[in-house]
């Protein structure tokens, strides 16, 4: 099984550079604690971890050095309390390109960006 973290075009996606899919640490955190039981991150983050426990009826602990991941976190517990954080749901399966798409391509000409739709 392949673990992707969440990319810039998911519902999932923070400032955070790496943060992985609530999905995926439902999962473990399922697995690993009863209900009820405390669930210790000890590098928080933007709260995935927090989120994955309260999702799943556990109790959350964790600290964090970037205060700006720290304030994410603290805004995703609460709208995660209150079943208002989007999510993609667990068993979603990963989407697949078709190789039908187009692409937007990035090319520099000078000092001046151009966006073309290639064929």
């Amino acid at each position: 099984m392949m673990i992707l973290n969440v990319k810039h075009n998911q519902v999932e996606k923070t400032t955070q550079t790496c943060n992985l899919p609530v999905g995926l640490i439902e999962r473990l955190v399922k697995a690993l604690a009863d209900g009820g039981d405390y669930v210790l991150d000890p590098y928080m983050g933007v709260g995935t971890t927090a989120v994955a426990a309260i999702l799943n009826n556990r109790r959350a602990l964790g600290p964090d050095i970037v205060a700006e991941y720290l304030e994410t976190a603290e805004e995703r517990i609460a709208l995660a309390r209150r079943s208002l954080l989007r999510t993609r749901p667990m068993d979603r399966p990963v989407y697949r390109p078709s190789g039908m798409e187009k692409v937007v391509q990035n090319s520099y000409s000078g000092d001046k960006t151009h966006l073309r739709l290639t064929p």
